[in-house]
């Protein structure tokens, strides 16, 4: 990152002041509003619906719709609501936040505290930094970061990568929480104060999951237990494909930076730096933001974290304005363009040289 730390600073400080000047005469405070709320409340009507309906319906292929609706709207709880509890910005109680949190993530089998804490503590401040962003750790099966090691089948990660993508959430609840808590590989979860209390909640988490969406449907009524395996894995791939292909094209596009480990001191560039390694579609649209919860405003939120989603498609587009005014980069796209920059990203890590890509 070769530029000057003390001019990045004073273009921080300028953009914060834009964006704190027009909340201010907005009148808007940093929290949720009475319509995110009705949002979140909607949502969860619509899972207890669907919920229901799978307790008193017949097994059929409008049954495992309804497992489908359910994961998908799991999704949109997590980033209507969890997102931003975990940033403590749905309210002012941080323990309604807090549980809030863990009920999001929890329809899904994810321990929304340990994923919190991968969230602020590494993902945040370390973007698309190898092995020190959580979501940029090498794996065998891709290859996201031109910094990871090259295996010959990374050629065909682009044809598929989406079958993986369907798992997404599975790994994540029944690997990935694990890997972490466990084998420490990443020096956030040192902030973990009690191991056993972490561990303990955890399991509740996961035994509270398949309690609910498997073992007391079994136990209570006549729906066998393989159609409720197979409702479980259609809610986990609708959520998991719905999540994969939006906010993959935040950060995994052909437009954003990637740095290896240690390589950048990001002191006085965090400007420049998140700029550089996220990206938008429709940032400045209302609608897609309020759908979205201004997940598809990635700069907007990782510049402003300490912002409710309801702002970001103005402060979008301030930082564009701003970004053109002082030829800073911005990347940003439709939702088509960063889904075809998205394979286009997975086909170029694929090949052995990968010099095309930014780093």
């Amino acid at each position: 990152m070769q530029t000057n730390a003390k001019s990045d600073q004073k273009l921080w400080q300028e953009l914060k002041q834009i964006v704190d000047r027009e909340l201010s005469r907005r009148g808007e405070s940093h929290f949720a509003n009475i319509s995110v709320l009705a949002k979140v409340v909607t949502i969860l009507i619509l899972i207890v619906g669907c919920y229901l309906a799978i307790w008193r319906l017949p097994p059929s292929g409008f049954w495992l719709s309804l497992w489908g609706i359910l994961g998908i709207a799991s999704f949109f709880l997590i980033v209507n609501c969890a997102h931003d509890a975990s940033h403590g910005r749905l309210t002012r109680f941080s323990a309604f936040n807090s549980a809030l949190l863990l009920i999001s993530f929890g329809l899904l089998g994810i321990d929304g505290q340990l994923w919190s804490l991968r969230h602020l503590s590494a993902h945040h401040p370390h973007t698309n930094i190898v092995d020190q962003d959580p979501d940029s750790v090498a794996n065998p099966f891709l290859r996201l970061s031109p910094h990871h090691p090259w295996h010959q089948w990374f050629r065909f990660q682009h044809l598929y990568a989406p079958l993986l993508y369907a798992l997404a959430f599975l790994h994540t609840a029944f690997f990935q929480d694990f890997e972490h808590l466990i084998s420490k590989p990443l020096p956030y979860l040192q902030r973990i104060r009690s191991q056993r209390a972490a561990a303990l909640r955890m399991a509740s988490v996961k035994i509270g999951y398949l309690s609910v969406f498997v073992l007391g449907p079994w136990l209570l009524t006549d729906i066998p237990l393989v159609w409720l395996v197979a409702g479980l894995l259609t809610q986990q791939v609708a959520a998991s494909l719905v999540f994969v292909f939006t906010i993959c094209l935040n950060h995994y596009v052909m437009e954003t930076t990637f740095y290896p480990k240690n390589a950048i001191n990001i002191e006085g560039h965090h400007l420049r730096h998140q700029l550089l390694a996220s990206a938008d579609w429709y940032p400045t649209s209302r609608f897609w933001c309020a759908l979205m919860g201004g997940a598809n405003a990635h700069t907007a939120h990782h510049l402003f974290p300490g912002l409710s989603h309801r702002h970001y498609h103005w402060v979008s587009q301030i930082i564009r304005e701003f970004c053109v005014q002082h030829a800073l980069p911005y990347n940003s796209f439709s939702f088509a363009e960063g889904l075809s920059s998205h394979f286009c990203f997975l086909r170029t890590l694929g090949r052995s040289n990968h010099s095309e890509m930014k780093s």
